[in-house]
């Protein structure tokens, strides 16, 4: 499993074998559950400005999830074979 705190150390992040995304505050209370991916979860990472976090999985994936009012929700989906085509 993997955790990171986001730049302003007041959100957690942490990867899950199980597909998902769990956040939670740094107090240890529960935010919610970001579910996309179809295998298990190896990295998460926060942009500098949070509005973004990504999160990579063994099915091949990226997720892109950004910052709406309430938390995050998923806005984009890329495949790791067009961000290595972009890059």
């Amino acid at each position: 499993m993997v955790v990171e705190f986001s730049p302003d150390g007041h959100t957690l992040a942490s990867a899950s074998l199980d597909g998902t995304v769990q956040l939670w505050r740094s107090s240890g209370n529960f935010i919610d559950t970001l579910e996309g991916h179809a295998d298990k979860i190896w990295d998460v990472s926060f942009s500098p400005k949070q509005k973004i976090l990504a999160s990579v999985s063994s099915d091949g994936t990226v997720q892109l999830w950004q910052r709406n009012v309430i938390g995050l929700d998923t806005a984009q989906k890329q495949t790791l074979e067009s961000l290595i085509k972009l890059s």
